[in-house]
């Protein structure tokens, strides 16, 4: 397992190395210069323990990009396997009132919003810019709204 965040003295890729680990890969897509970035980046770090790479949420109009470009490009690096998980639009379709509910947890601002279907998901703090950056010591999945037509993209949604 892989994290930001720092809470042990020994690195994630030291434990793979002592323990002489065989690594699965998970990457949630965003899009492919980020994927491949990433994942050739982690694969050299870890020197050829990586057996699979899963691509995780990929949007199904941009899934023959990724088995045409990225899946051969990782084999030529030495990654035997790629699987390529579609994202679910179903399940991608949540409103707030619905995670809320599923989670048991308090809205603490914006109940107005609640019936909202929600536009975007971060695991980590790298794309809350601008006032949202106050978020970024926040360890858990943080629920990104689209902003509305009307609405400063300055301002917090």
């Amino acid at each position: 397992m892989f994290s930001d965040f720092s809470i042990s003295p020994i690195p994630d890729s030291q434990l793979v190395r002592d323990f002489h680990a065989q690594v699965c890969l998970l990457d949630r897509y965003e899009n492919l210069a980020t994927s491949i970035y990433s994942i050739l980046s982690i694969h050299s770090l870890l020197k050829g323990t990586v057996k699979i790479v899963v691509i995780n949420r990929v949007p199904p109009e941009e899934a023959d990009t990724i088995r045409n470009r990225l899946a051969p490009l990782l084999k030529a690096q030495g990654i035997p396997a790629v699987a390529i998980l579609p994202e679910d639009q179903v399940l991608s379709s949540l409103s707030l009132k619905k995670i809320q509910q599923g989670l048991s947890a308090q809205v603490l601002l914006g109940e107005e919003h609640l019936g909202r279907i929600i536009g975007s998901c971060t695991l980590g703090g790298f794309s809350l810019v601008g006032p949202l950056k106050i978020f970024r010591q926040v360890y858990g999945k943080i629920v990104l709204l689209a902003l509305s037509q009307e609405r400063n993209p300055d301002q917090i949604p």
